[in-house]
């Protein structure tokens, strides 16, 4: 089982080398099939980064209210709702989660996701949050808490 990540390559306006290259799910922003990213990233050496550069990372729980298909997706995904509590709000994605999850077994689960990303357009969706998972040869198992927590809750 590995966990997939997205490379980040170093741009002017976030300096730091927390901001080169950040562990996270691709699965949920990818073009194409997250699996297609693997070779890419088994050749990108591991790179240390602070205590300080990891605590810049928002990364709250949050409950999925709605599940739709991204209809305009040329890779299977999911449009997921999601409640990250009073402050955050709710929020928008796109995911490609669809070998695992049905609109049934996603509505009501609470998930993991990066929440200071800048929004990006993912087949015609606002994509505001990056949901976070693990990657194995099955598809993407979702990262989340084995126990409720509030809606918001910050991961440390």
């Amino acid at each position: 089982m590995q966990i997939v990540a997205q490379a980040y390559l170093p741009r002017e306006d976030f300096p730091g080398a927390g901001s080169q290259i950040l562990a996270g799910l691709v699965a949920a922003i990818c073009r194409s099939s997250p699996f297609q990213h693997i070779n890419a990233i088994q050749g990108l050496m591991m790179e240390t980064i602070t205590l300080e550069e990891f605590q810049r990372m928002q990364i709250h729980t949050g409950t999925v209210l709605s599940v739709n298909p991204n209809e305009k997706a040329r890779v299977s995904a999911w449009v997921l709702e999601i409640d990250f509590g009073l402050d955050l709000g709710i929020k928008t994605t796109s995911a490609q989660l669809t070998d695992l999850y049905t609109p049934g077994n996603l509505v009501g689960t609470q998930v993991v996701a990066v929440m200071n990303f800048p929004p990006i357009r993912i087949a015609g969706v606002k994509s505001e949050v990056l949901v976070l998972g693990v990657l194995d040869s099955k598809g993407v198992v979702l990262l989340r808490p084995d126990q409720k927590v509030e809606n918001g809750a910050r991961v440390a």
